[in-house]
């Protein structure tokens, strides 16, 4: 569109000054035609023809059509000098026709142009608050870390896998060892900065591809994938040792927090439900045995059919 009005723009300029010129030129031929006929005509009328080579009556006749194509003449005459003036008034209103006409598509462009910037402007701030609320939809404010409904989004993903690829994957539920305690002695903000360095450590001990979740107050969940219930059990151990070495501190006041959880290996006939049901028994074995542990938990003979997650989890 650009290189189109390039090229228009001096065609349109060419066009208009030879119009204006051709104007000028015939406005000054017909001025000049005006002026050498004017005094042909007036010479001409004065004369008179010799009465040797005319009678009477020719005389007479020819005087009577001298003076009508006298008169004709001087109409045609003063007629010419108002249908120029005319012809060069229409030249001027079509001049600033074509001028208005430039004018108006110029702004009619520019204003298509703020138009297009502006709804492109729009439409990327959209964008943007459409990502975020993708991001509050998927994300535990607190933590920082997935929601219940997005780790059960992918942790359907790897189910789907487990059963294309017959790789093995490992689910370990976690919960803060008395943590109402620590609400009713320090307050709930330091119950929320425990849960949110407790996240910090969990994520420094797990691999980029591990799935970590908040799933309930003081419970996270956690899905290790190609891993199985042995590497499962190792990974609870580190993760315990860390939070003993963490030195977590609020206010200046040193505060023990320590892990208990439950590890399971997910099974070829077991839905991802039971999975995570039979890693909730195996925590509750472990806050049963006084916490800051790690209990793994063996798959059951029963085969079951093969299912998502239910929708009580969601």
């Amino acid at each position: 569109m650009k290189k189109a009005k390039q090229l228009t723009h001096p065609a349109r300029s060419l066009i208009l000054s030879l119009s204006f010129i051709c104007s000028l030129l015939a406005f000054g031929q017909v001025y000049a035609f005006e002026q050498q006929q004017l005094p042909a005509a007036n010479s001409f009328a004065g004369k008179t023809l010799p009465l040797n080579t005319v009678n009477a009556e020719q005389m007479q006749y020819q005087a009577g059509s001298f003076d009508s194509d006298n008169n004709a003449d001087e109409k045609v005459l003063s007629r010419l000098p108002g249908e120029a003036a005319i012809l060069t008034l229409v030249f001027i209103i079509a001049l600033l026709l074509a001028l208005w006409s430039r004018w108006r598509i110029k702004h009619l462009y520019n204003h298509a142009q703020l138009l297009a910037r502006l709804v492109q402007e729009r439409t990327q701030a959209l964008k943007q608050a459409n990502l975020k609320l993708e991001k509050l939809a998927c994300v535990d404010v607190l933590t920082n870390t997935c929601n219940r409904r997005q780790f059960i989004v992918q942790a359907e993903k790897e189910f789907e896998r487990f059963y294309r690829s017959q790789h093995h994957f490992s689910v370990l539920r976690a919960e803060i060892d008395n943590f109402h305690g620590i609400n009713e002695d320090y307050g709930f903000a330091c119950g929320d900065y425990v849960l949110a360095e407790v996240a910090r450590v969990l994520k420094q001990r797990l691999r980029s591809g591990d799935i970590l979740a908040r799933w309930a107050g003081k419970e996270f969940i956690i899905l290790l994938p190609e891993t199985g219930l042995e590497g499962g059990e190792i990974v609870g151990q580190k993760i315990c040792q860390a939070m003993l070495a963490a030195g977590f501190c609020y206010q200046s006041k040193p505060i023990a927090i320590t892990l208990s959880l439950g590890a399971v290996q997910i099974e070829l006939g077991e839905s991802l439900d039971t999975c995570v049901q039979r890693a909730d028994k195996a925590l509750g074995q472990a806050c049963e045995h006084g916490g800051g542990q790690v209990i793994a938990l063996s798959a059951v003979a029963q085969v079951q059919s093969r299912k998502k997650i239910c929708h009580h989890y969601g």
